[in-house]
């Protein structure tokens, strides 16, 4: 509901996508110095931090009411985002390294089903009562996420010998190779996509269409869910079929849903055009974050998902910004045709320049 929200506000496509770019500015500066601490201090406390700093976010987002209040509420949420990296770290240290794609399988369903509830019900919140009850709401479940995080236990398996002997510069240099740059790129690529369509100008196109609020939220929940499908799929395609395989029909998978959309203004075709367009999109991100943890080494897995999530904060941050240029100077459908292209580089980069490491490729 949030691009709507904007745009009820500010009455400018360009300023909408330069207010949603803002979620990733944080993200981008941030999360590389939030892995590396918590490398070192752990990763409980910091993601504690950041789901009260999400409570803020939606409570300022309410408050504001021009574009530079959004602007700084919507950066606010970046950060509190960029507690993703000590979150999933946190998760995937419950699991032995055999069961990397599990885990990061799971953790992208647990975060599939909270944003699939949140904008389902947001969007029948926002039209039975207004926005504001929907910012209430999601300060009452970051409190609540708050008190269950409190109770989370944390094994520390880093040596604090080995963090007291290396600053951060020397273990971004240790960290940083041309595999995790490439998956980097894919990354970014992945969430052009996604915050560009799905979280940036969907919304605004299906209202164009004269779609209502509760359809529009019903779409991107739809959509979503087959993220969340898409994430549990991850392990078991793996077990079946190479990663060329894997990667190839995935990202074909969302060019094709991506190209057709902006084409038809059937609302029920849109609807489940998005659905399988979600299917790719959860099995990359599980994928990519499952890849990022095969090639890091103990120490340093909280720095090496950090730069990964920085890294992608570029697409995240480009998606909305390039987009509501785009719509202002010609329509909103041309968004969808610059995602494709921008798919068509990451399905490239994927197979060309990825190694799949423990991926075998002695399957279909």
């Amino acid at each position: 509901m949030l691009p709507i929200h904007v745009t009820n506000i500010t009455g400018s496509l360009e300023t909408v996508g330069f207010i949603l770019s803002a979620y990733a500015i944080a993200q981008l500066l941030l999360r590389i110095p939030i892995g590396l601490l918590a490398d070192r201090v752990g990763n409980k406390k910091l993601s504690l931090f950041a789901i009260l700093l999400s409570s803020l976010g939606s409570i300022l987002l309410m408050i504001s009411n021009n574009a530079n209040s959004l602007f700084l509420s919507r950066t606010l949420t970046g950060l509190a985002a960029a507690g993703w990296v000590p979150i999933s770290i946190l998760y995937s240290s419950y699991f032995t390294s055999e069961n990397t794609d599990k885990s990061m399988s799971e953790i992208v369903m647990i975060n599939s089903i909270g944003l699939l509830s949140a904008t389902y019900a947001g969007g029948i919140l926002a039209e039975k009562y207004d926005i504001n009850f929907v910012f209430i709401t999601a300060f009452i479940f970051g409190i609540i996420s708050f008190i269950c995080m409190s109770f989370s236990k944390e094994t520390k398996k880093i040596s604090s010998s080995i963090q007291r002997t290396q600053n951060p510069i020397q273990k971004l240099q240790k960290t940083i190779n041309k595999n995790l740059i490439a998956i980097c790129i894919v990354g970014s690529c992945l969430f052009y996509l996604t915050f560009s369509t799905i979280y940036g100008f969907i919304p605004i196109y299906l209202e164009k269409l004269g779609c209502s609020e509760t359809i529009i939220g019903f779409t991107i929940s739809f959509s979503l869910a087959a993220s969340l499908y898409g994430a549990y799929l991850l392990p078991k395609l793996n077990n079946q079929f190479s990663y060329p395989m894997i990667v190839c029909n995935t990202w074909l998978l969302m060019i094709l849903t991506t190209l057709i959309t902006p084409i038809t203004n059937h609302i029920v075709f849109i609807i489940f055009l998005q659905f399988f367009c979600g299917i790719g999109r959860g099995i990359m991100t599980a994928l990519l974050m499952s890849l990022v943890i095969r090639q890091s080494s103990i120490e340093s897995k909280s720095t090496s998902m950090g730069i990964y999530q920085s890294l992608y904060s570029v697409g995240m941050f480009a998606g909305p910004l390039m987009s509501g240029i785009i719509a202002s100077m010609t329509n909103v459908e041309s968004i969808f045709y610059l995602a494709v292209i921008i798919c068509i580089i990451g399905m490239f980069v994927s197979i060309l320049f990825v190694k799949p490491l423990e991926y075998k490729q002695n399957k279909i």
